[in-house]
């Protein structure tokens, strides 16, 4: 969608406004959905599993930022560790048992 896109939709609602208003309310709906992004974000955590492979993620999810497993470190004590990026090219595909 383009600005004078989002203009003939104002002004099909509300009838003609001047330039610089509708410019301030575009800007301002850009402000909001910015500052809602930067605060509409969770963090998850489920138990692994033995033998599972496949976890359900939460209802909404858009990106996944980053994944840490807990483990434990050379001093005995838990810690979460970044799970490293997985090469797709050297995962085998199909039957892995």
């Amino acid at each position: 969608m383009e600005v004078k896109d989002i203009i003939s939709q104002v002004e099909g609602l509300f009838g003609r406004k001047p330039n610089k208003y509708l410019m301030q309310v575009i800007n301002d709906g850009l402000m909001d959905i910015a500052s809602k992004r930067l605060t509409n974000e969770d963090t998850a955590v489920t138990d692994l599993l033995e033998s599972q492979r496949y976890y359900d993620l939460p209802p909404g999810l858009l990106k996944i930022v980053s994944v840490e497993v807990k483990q434990e470190n050379t001093s005995g004590s838990l810690e979460f560790a970044p799970l490293q990026k997985i090469d797709r090219n050297v995962l085998s595909i199909g039957d892995e048992s």
